[in-house]
């Protein structure tokens, strides 16, 4: 009585996987009816009988099944043929090859290397060996010995040739290559590649059903695994399986920690997705693959299609540290990022996952880090200044890779703050949510240089959703009062003549933005801290001003008389502006170089008919400031309009020493 060769294929897969399958699945798993698939598991049934005295068992789910004990009885039996996956030996290498290229890294024994191989201790060695020379032909090194186990060094382009290679290999060796169940799934050409490698390796409907259990859960969940984060989900839970049913566990580290994942929707799904892990494939989850699962989770790179995800209420150590790390980046490119609400919330979901990411010194990137580092060199040094961040927050060392990841994030913050002004709608509908959509397609169509951050219902303004600085101005469709900011009345439905106004509008805020940046290089030009007094005891008007007029006499900027050319202009007319200051100036041609000083007494005191207790001196040469394109008239505008503000009056007189007076008044430009 002999087995045909699709029989054999099946005994084998019951003996080495210690498999249990129904009709259904040994029908699907080799592509035959389900009468075929009894009259197999019938002929196989009396083949086991009549040689050895073996019979298959049944489980509750009308599995079929060998117990352990006859599983050993026919691995020990002088067989026809072999039970091992292959008796090539080359197909042993490919398969090593297989392991090291996609599995995760673990710390295996040459015994535990052996068993995943089935061949003995000494082939495994000299396997090894050769799968090392192998890779090396593709600049993949094997990097052993290592805390990490058995892992790989490669370049992107390595490891996709070597992987295509082995696929034809492994075609070539007769494995069962079938990619139907995926060709809805939207992976590139090489992920198909290895999930193809996959199926031929580990055969049946285990790897067929991780790949329509993923697809499942993203689309559930409204989440999408981006990079090579599916592909690598899937191979890592198929190699999971097989594992667990070769009852060969590896040993895994706790894979998070409460600081940087306790409130990571990725941590959340996880526990999810093992449960539905373990529900789909019957296997009872040990704890070493439990953390194996919730570690590729947090490593993964996804993207949350579901606003669910969004957070309404950041950690606070995550909180504090993006407050941080968008205000020093922010001071160092002298934009306005920390405002950027997409920035922001892209960088809430990245850097849980990068933190595991280099905790685990796990790498998902595989782009060209060279052109990117050569591209945004200022951009790059920079990030790579926030090391110190990660290290004080997380504990953990930024690397080359995350640190190419951060650089695009921040580089597209650039490019919306490039050429875009930022405007909220506020807005009364009497038609529904169409008339918003209308309004946000005609914006697209007709203003391509302005972001519509938000449509705001009326009632909601007062709430203050949105910091001042997050937008330019306000578009409403009816009258309403904004502090601060330009409102443009619009049209429900816009008309050609409200596009019209509101680029006019866009078009007087930019020129005021470049305003601003004129009127700051004159502030940085004019002013230092050592220029500045702070909580000066109350003291005559004239001596006050020797004070100043000393400060720049001491800094070169001034001659020794300059100081009687301001008790000269004093004595014309009054120099008070209102709000409790004095701006006062003396003759140009005793300056030698413009310059600005300020003092701010702690009580105030008399002068002419009002109270004052910020003053400031003005020197100025003409020729000196049109050396240095400083227009004046610029500064003056956005001064006089400074000085009208209570509060920010108010909190300029709150600063107590030079460097925060000087941080603060320079803020206002």
């Amino acid at each position: 009585m002999n087995l045909t060769t699709r029989q054999q294929r099946l005994l084998k897969h019951f003996v080495t996987r210690e498999a249990a399958l129904s009709y259904l699945e040994i029908a699907e798993t080799y592509n035959i009816s389900l009468s075929t698939a009894r009259n197999d598991m019938r002929y196989i049934g009396n083949y086991l009988a009549e040689q050895y005295q073996i019979s298959f068992h049944r489980d509750s789910s009308n599995q079929f099944f060998l117990e352990k004990e006859d599983i050993r009885t026919l691995i020990k039996a002088q067989l026809p043929f072999s039970f091992s996956t292959d008796p090539n030996i080359k197909s042993r290498l490919l398969l090593l090859i297989y392991l090291l290229l996609f599995s995760p890294p673990q710390t295996l024994s040459m015994q535990k290397l052996a068993d995943l191989l089935f061949v003995s201790r000494p082939t495994a060695y000299h396997l090894l060996n050769t799968a090392e020379n192998v890779l090396a032909e593709y600049d993949i090194t094997i990097q052993k010995g290592s805390p990490s186990g058995l892992s790989l060094s490669y370049c992107e382009y390595s490891w996709r040739t070597a992987a295509a290679t082995l696929y034809h290999q492994l075609k070539k060796h007769g494995y069962q290559i079938n990619a139907s169940r995926i060709k809805a799934t939207p992976i590139s050409t090489a992920d198909v590649v290895s999930v193809e490698i996959l199926e031929g390796l580990f055969p049946g409907p285990g790897i067929r059903k991780i790949i329509n259990l993923m697809l499942r859960f993203e689309k559930e969940q409204g989440i999408r695994f981006i990079d090579y984060s599916f592909e690598r989900m899937c191979i890592f839970l198929a190699i999971s399986m097989y594992r667990m049913r070769q009852h060969h566990l590896l040993e895994y580290r706790e894979p998070h920690t409460v600081t940087v994942s306790e409130h990571n929707p990725a941590y959340a799904l996880s526990q999810e997705f093992t449960a539905l892990f373990a529900e789909n494939l019957q296997l009872k989850l040990p704890p070493q693959e439990s953390a194996l699962i919730s570690s590729l989770f947090l490593c993964s790179n996804l993207e949350y299609l579901n606003s669910d995800y969004r957070y309404s209420i950041v950690p606070s150590l995550l909180r504090d540290f993006l407050d941080e790390l968008l205000e020093r980046t922010g001071n160092m490119l002298n934009r306005r990022i920390a405002q950027d609400r997409k920035l922001y919330d892209d960088l809430v979901h990245y850097i849980p996952s990068a933190v595991c990411r280099l905790q685990f010194h796990h790498t998902s990137f595989k782009g060209s880090y060279d052109t990117i580092r050569k591209q945004y060199s200022r951009l790059f040094a920079i990030i790579w200044s926030t090391n110190l961040l990660f290290n004080h927050y997380f504990h953990v060392e930024l690397n080359k890779e995350e640190s190419c990841c951060l650089v695009l994030f921040f580089a597209a913050a650039l490019e919306r703050a490039a050429n875009h002004l930022r405007a909220i709608a506020v807005w009364k509908t009497g038609t529904g949510l169409g008339e918003i959509a209308l309004l946000n397609a005609v914006i697209e169509k007709n203003i391509p240089n302005l972001s519509l951050i938000d449509v705001l219902p009326l009632h909601q303004l007062d709430t203050n959703p949105y910091h001042h600085s997050a937008y330019d101005f306000v578009i409403s469709n009816c009258a309403i009062a904004h502090s601060g900011k330009t409102v443009v009345q619009v049209n429900s439905i816009l008309t050609p003549d409200d596009i019209d106004a509101i680029q006019k509008v866009m078009l007087d805020i930019t020129e005021r933005e470049k305003q601003t940046a004129r009127t700051r290089a004159a502030i940085h030009y004019l002013l230092r801290p050592s220029g500045i007094l702070t909580g000066v005891h109350s003291c005559s008007k004239n001596e006050i001003l020797k004070k100043l007029c000393t400060l720049m006499e001491t800094s070169g900027n001034v001659t020794n008389a300059f100081y009687n050319t301001v008790l000269y202009r004093e004595s014309l007319c009054s120099t008070y502006i209102g709000n409790g200051l004095v701006f006062t100036h003396g003759d140009s041609e005793q300056v030698h170089q413009s310059a600005l000083s300020i003092a701010l007494l702690d009580t105030p005191i008399p002068w002419d008919d009002a109270e004052v207790d910020l003053i400031f001196v003005y020197a100025f040469n003409l020729e000196d400031l049109e050396r240095n394109s400083i227009k004046m008239d610029d500064f003056f505008s956005i001064f006089i309009d400074i000085t009208n503000e209570n509060d920010r009056m108010n909190e300029l007189r709150k600063q107590q020493d030079p460097d925060a007076f000087y941080n603060t008044f320079l803020s206002y430009f």
